[in-house]
């Protein structure tokens, strides 16, 4: 357990009994990256802690796509953490690392492309077959997409004022 502040606490945890001991504890939200490992341990009594979906349903889907945060939706969730970064252009994007490489067919800075470069990348097939063809989403889009279903919780990574 480290603490990050008086407000935040890394825990690296899959045990059942610790993962239910933990949201017996006073706090407001658990940003998990496997939030299906909580979600059994949802109590309707209590609404709290908020469990949020790092980067979407990032275990079945492909990070930070529509598909992840669909996902999330299905699975019966209601925050999704996301990261946004900012195009050559300004636009901001949805994808976490600053650079293509690890998450798309494409390479490079995404600072130093346009949005309509960024956005025709395939951010799916790198996770499976099955997502081949999933784009690169701009905020504007997944702002749009999840209106009335679920909560963003936005890390912005990158951007110009």
């Amino acid at each position: 357990l480290e603490t990050l502040g008086p407000e935040k606490v890394l825990l690296l945890e899959k045990r059942k009994e610790v993962l239910e001991d933990v949201l017996q504890l006073p706090v407001l939200g658990i940003c998990s990256n496997q939030p299906e490992l909580l979600k059994t341990f949802s109590n309707s009594e209590h609404p709290h802690p908020k469990i949020v979906c790092h980067r979407g349903a990032k275990t079945f889907a492909p990070e930070n796509t529509l598909s992840a945060i669909d996902l999330a939706i299905g699975l019966g969730f209601n925050i999704v953490e996301i990261d946004v970064r900012q195009t050559k252009d300004g636009v901001p994007v949805v994808l976490h690392d600053s650079l293509a490489n690890r998450t798309t067919n494409g390479r490079g800075a995404i600072k130093k492309m346009n949005c309509a470069d960024v956005c025709k990348l395939d951010a799916g097939s790198w996770f499976d077959p099955f997502f081949a063809g999933e784009p690169v989403p701009r905020l504007e889009d997944v702002l749009a997409h999840v209106k009335g279903y679920l909560e963003i919780y936005i890390e912005i990574k990158e951007a110009e004022p």
